[in-house]
């Protein structure tokens, strides 16, 4: 009854097929009830659903992935021979099939395989299908592999590999023979090798770091030995960063490279390399490659030598490399987004250390804004997003260095500059009516950075800055262009924050209540004015997602508020500018996107509400 339920349910019974699922889990799963080859049965239904109906809804077909999860906790040897082989079965031998297909399929492996046995049967099976397709002459491309690989990827994070009895393999048949394959392809500079390609690199270091950070300490030298060799015997294979000659392809080992020394712990491991002369190597490397892939990867790999791996005593190396090459050090016209990169990832990984260096750090890394090069200016207004910001590879999960207090020193040590450099540039252009081009575009740095700095900081740091922030936040609003558009939706994200734990009250105490209505008011319709002190008066195009946070801004702005003390409440701040509100929102009642729409009649019965449920004469 239950199996003709499951294999007979049309599109439009989807009801039956859930009732079907019930019944099969609980029959399955009951001791003595069902004889195994009676449950195996209801294993091949459930896989014969998910392989030959592509067309059930999402929902549903999680829940068969859940049912046949659930059955192989109890019945595992089911879905080892029945499941298993047949969805590796009908996943292709190269990818010139549409990539749903296979990729539906692995994404139901992969949430399978609970039980131990049946993800080391998964394993196993995967890394036999991507032996084949790494054979040369397959005709794949690198988004199969880069598949199957992260299937495995998810399936072991998942999972878990603490006490997996199988390291060993997962050991030698990913870490060390997939490594120095893509260390061989690199070697012989194979064209069509798919280990040649950054994104599969990638996957794969992701892998290795997972197996690694989970290896018994006797295998970690063995790594340590290998993290530039990748397993390839001595003398073959270049120490790419020590290696004046490399090739791109070589050089684009050092994904994997970073990867591995990532999961390696800071003590217990002995570097054989000089670190002074390796790092100078490698900024160098960064400094120059052209590579965006392998430029990030060895950043990457420099941050983590400087932030794990470097001796206390030993940090001012790092410091030293890093005030070299500081575009002031530098020839004129000299520096390129590569070198800002490497400054701020090396600043990265010193200042997550908190050393006594910091102020400085972050002082220099602000002087950079005011560069006369937008190159420098645009690259360095990026490098404040980055710089708090989570990384996988410079992470505590590997056990990186990185303070608990990092975010708040950065903090309050770049707001208070960033917001002098500002002032300053207001006192310079005086009363003139049209500020120089320099003044605006330096402006505009700051204020991306501020956007980037306070997108990686928790809100309550935020509220310790306000009566600073305010001002800057409300002239980010303020700025013009296409590429000013990001910086207004961050710091409409951070106003809404703002707005909800400080309420009415605050920011009308700190005096900016009626420029934040203003300017919510203009970056809420489709279009705005540029009303800076100064300004051309000019028309700024509104994203909807700027939009709608706008929006959002004014609703939450409006909402009721306890009193003080419990006492009575005063007359609201905001009635002075009620019917501008109200007069408004009506014109935005008609915008072309519906959220934005929903969103504006919300906040408009709420501002309604503001001194009384009186709807005024402008409603």
């Amino acid at each position: 009854m239950f199996s003709q339920a499951l294999m007979g349910s049309g599109k439009d019974e989807l009801a039956l097929l859930k009732v079907a699922l019930r019944g099969v889990l609980q029959i399955c799963i009951l001791r003595d009830f069902l004889q195994d080859n009676e449950v195996g049965m209801y294993v091949q239904d459930l896989g014969d659903i998910l392989l030959n109906k592509p067309s059930i809804e999402r929902q549903t077909r999680q829940e068969v992935v859940g049912t046949l999860a659930e059955i192989s906790k109890h019945k595992p040897a089911l879905l080892i021979n029945i499941t298993i082989p047949a969805f590796i079965a009908n996943l292709p031998k190269s990818n010139n099939t549409p990539t749903s297909k296979y990729l539906g399929t692995l994404e139901n492996l992969a949430q399978v395989a609970i039980d131990q046995d049946v993800f080391y049967t998964l394993v196993t099976a995967l890394l036999a299908k991507l032996e084949t397709i790494l054979t040369p002459g397959n005709s794949s491309t690198p988004a199969y592999p880069r598949s199957i690989l992260m299937t495995i990827l998810y399936a072991m994070d998942r999972k878990g590999l603490e006490n997996d009895p199988h390291m060993e393999l997962y050991y030698e048949g990913i870490v060390r023979n997939l490594c120095q394959k893509a260390a061989l392809a690199a070697l012989r500079d194979e064209q069509t090798s798919l280990l040649r390609d950054s994104t599969v690199l990638d996957t794969l270091g992701r892998l290795c770091n997972l197996i690694v950070r989970s290896l018994p300490h006797h295998k970690h030298q063995e790594v340590c030995d290998n993290v530039y060799r990748l397993f390839v015997e001595h003398d073959q294979f270049p120490t790419v960063p020590l290696h004046e000659n490399s090739t791109v392809s070589q050089r684009q080992t050092m994904i994997l490279s970073t990867y591995l020394l990532a999961g390696l712990p800071k003590n217990g491991i002995s570097l054989t390399h000089d670190m002074a002369g390796l790092l100078r190597k490698i900024a160098l490397l960064a400094t120059s490659e052209d590579s965006s892939p392998i430029q990030f990867g060895l950043v990457r790999h420099l941050a983590l030598l400087i932030n794990k791996f470097l001796p206390t005593p030993n940090l001012e190396i790092a410091s030293r490399i890093l005030f070299s090459l500081m575009p002031a050090s530098q020839e004129q016209g000299k520096a390129t987004s590569g070198l800002i990169r490497t400054i701020f990832w090396i600043s990265k990984a010193i200042i997550s250390r908190l050393p006594p260096e910091t102020p400085r750090i972050l002082s220099s890394l602000v002087e950079l804004l005011a560069s006369s090069d937008p190159l420098v200016r645009g690259a360095s207004s990026e490098g404040f997003r980055m710089l708090l910001s989570a990384d996988d590879v410079l992470c505590t999960e590997n056990g990186a260095n990185i303070r608990l207090l990092a975010k708040q020193r950065v903090f309050i040590t770049v707001v208070p500059l960033i917001s002098e450099k500002v002032r300053a540039l207001a006192t310079y252009a005086g009363d003139s009516a049209v500020p120089s081009s320099g003044h605006a575009y330096r402006k505009q740095a700051y204020l991306s950075a501020l956007s980037g700095i306070l997108r990686t900081v928790p809100s309550s740091l935020v509220m310790t800055q306000l009566s600073v922030l305010l001002p800057l936040l409300l002239q980010s609003l303020d700025l013009t262009g296409t590429d000013s558009q990001p910086i207004r939706t961050a710091t409409l994200e951070t106003l809404a924050v703002v707005i909800r734990e400080s309420g009415v009250h605050v920011i009308d105490k700190i005096g900016y209540l009626e420029d934040l209505v203003t300017r919510l008011l203009q970056a809420a319709g489709t279009t705005a004015t540029d009303i800076s002190r100064g300004g051309y008066n000019q028309a700024i195009s509104n994203t909807p997602e700027a939009r709608l946070r706008a929006l959002q801004c004014l609703l939450i702005l409006a909402l009721p508020q306890p009193a003080e003390g419990g006492g009575v409440a005063k007359p609201s701040a905001l009635l002075p500018f009620k019917n501008r509100v109200l007069i408004g929102l009506k014109c935005i009642l008609d915008d072309p996107k519906r959220d934005v729409r929903k969103t504006a009649v919300d906040a408009r019965m709420v501002w309604l509400k503001q001194g009384g449920d009186n709807l005024g004469n402008d409603s």
